[in-house]
């Protein structure tokens, strides 16, 4: 019977990462994974595989646990459990191009942190410079500042909250 496709066509290319490791001698531990859609970033981004366990009585081959030492846009994240080894977007390095495509020639940048300063809102600056006039205060020329303060706490229980936790 053939099958018969409904809805969009799937974003991934290549085979999950069980199929692939159930192939491969030892499950694979020691080889160099990547995921198709990593690719877009120019940092290189692998995984070199330490264990796998796939689930042998799925029949697909998309269920299993397996963990590798992490390299996330050129940056070393040391071993983690790979979460996404079921979807099939899963691409195995050739033995022989291994040590090319490890080779780490650009790094992401860090986060950009915030400024510590943001211009004051222009009402709020008139009615300063007003109030400063009317006390015989001097006032600079240049834009008045407001110190920017981020409450990360916050963001962090209004995330607790949202998970129903």
């Amino acid at each position: 019977m053939a099958k018969r496709f409904v809805g969009r066509e799937a974003i991934f290319r290549g085979k999950s990462l069980f199929e692939l490791c159930c192939n491969l001698k030892n499950f694979g531990e020691g080889r160099v994974v990547y995921r198709h859609n990593l690719r877009r970033f120019p940092e290189p981004s692998y995984y070199r595989l330490t264990t796998v366990e796939p689930d042998m009585s799925d029949t697909e081959r998309l269920g299993g646990q397996a963990w590798g030492e992490k390299v996330y846009r050129g940056l070393q994240e040391g071993v983690s459990q790979i979460d996404a080894g079921y979807k099939t977007d899963w691409w195995l390095v050739p033995k022989e191009a291994e040590e090319e495509f490890c080779k780490i020639t650009a790094v992401m940048d860090k986060k950009p942190q915030p400024p510590s300063h943001i211009p004051c809102p222009p009402l709020l600056e008139l009615m300063v410079r007003s109030e400063s006039v009317e006390a015989d205060r001097k006032t600079q020329e240049d834009p008045l500042m407001l110190p920017l303060l981020i409450d990360k706490a916050r963001r962090r229980k209004s995330a607790k909250n949202k998970d129903g936790s």
